[in-house]
């Protein structure tokens, strides 16, 4: 489903201030709220923007936590650099959403 809300950051609500990810998935069977946020940078500064999507959207999973009670808010982040090369962070982050390992494994290749 990728009906969910959109949620300012503050005080003002223009552009600048809407945090939308790249993507959201809600499995109402599971009970389960992915935000899916994807970025490629140079191999230096892999960790960093890791860091860096994962507190941008802080105030998105705790709104929605707020908006549904009952659900499980994840953020999947995933970050590659640009000659395509990854760490850890990554099969982890995949994990959260695709539980099986064979299918992590053949996502990434």
């Amino acid at each position: 489903m990728w009906n969910l809300p959109e949620y300012s950051t503050g005080e003002e609500t223009n552009d600048k201030s809407t945090y939308i990810p790249d993507g959201k998935v809600l499995l109402k069977v599971e009970k389960d709220i992915f935000i899916i946020e994807h970025t490629v940078c140079w191999s230096d500064i892999r960790e960093a923007r890791l860091k860096e999507k994962e507190n941008k959207y802080v105030s998105v999973r705790q709104n929605l936590r707020l908006d549904y009670p009952d659900y499980k808010v994840t953020q999947v982040t995933t970050v590659m650099d640009s000659l395509g090369g990854y760490s850890d962070h990554l099969v982890n982050n995949i994990g959260k959403l695709l539980k099986d390992k064979q299918v992590v494994s053949n996502v990434i290749k």
